[in-house]
């Protein structure tokens, strides 16, 4: 389930585009922490890797949430529309519903 199904598709974007930047970024942080590929400057890696998992799990854990968001839900006021919007979607309805009175006589 979404949290926020009306922007899903931004949040996707948003998320698989940090993820990209972790994926390049990660080889050339490795590279400048581990010159000399001792077992020390490793060990500096995997204990910082360690640190940023839990803190986000943390944060995640304390944070999230599973519901759809206030937020996130779509509203439509039909006063901040434009006339002819309006007129356009007035018209929509109208042959909408004259195709199903007719629907039976085609």
């Amino acid at each position: 389930m979404d949290i926020a199904p009306t922007h899903a598709g931004t949040i996707l974007g948003i998320g698989n585009t940090l993820s990209c930047l972790a994926g390049i970024l990660s080889p050339l942080v490795m590279g400048w922490m581990t010159p000399n590929g001792s077992k020390e400057e490793w060990q500096a890696v995997f204990w910082l890797t360690a640190v940023i998992l839990v803190f986000g799990a943390g944060f995640f854990a304390i944070f999230a949430k599973g519901t759809v968001q206030p937020w996130a839900l779509a509203t439509f006021d039909e006063e901040k529309r434009k006339p002819e919007e309006l007129i356009l979607i007035e018209k929509g309805l109208a042959a909408k519903e004259e195709e199903e009175a007719h629907k039976g006589f085609y």
